[in-house]
């Protein structure tokens, strides 16, 4: 999985969307990402557009839907671990204050 470009990236590209004021070729060299990225993220742009029309009104809104887009799935192991934090963080309660 690629990681995403940073967050101040997808800002500007935002910013510039709704400008409307995209020339892919001079943005994809300013922001020295690759077009077929810069088409990946315009792409999304669209589809958040679609599919929440409110979005475009708030960029925070628009922000979190966007990076919801490429969060990476948790794994099993990882909901395990989760659970077993509470018993650790007892267990380490209860050694400190043996000592």
């Amino acid at each position: 999985m690629q990681e995403r470009i940073s967050t101040t990236k997808i800002k500007l590209l935002i910013s510039l969307y709704k400008q409307g004021n995209i020339n892919r070729v001079q943005t994809a060299k300013t922001l020295r990402i690759a077009r077929s990225t810069l088409r990946k993220y315009l792409r999304d742009f669209e589809s958040i557009i679609y599919l929440y029309p409110e979005a475009i009104q708030d960029d925070i809104a628009f922000l979190r839907i966007l990076l919801s887009l490429y969060q990476r799935p948790k794994s099993p192991k990882n909901k395990t671990l989760v659970e077993f934090l509470p018993m650790v963080t007892k267990m380490r309660e209860i050694d400190d204050f043996n000592f």
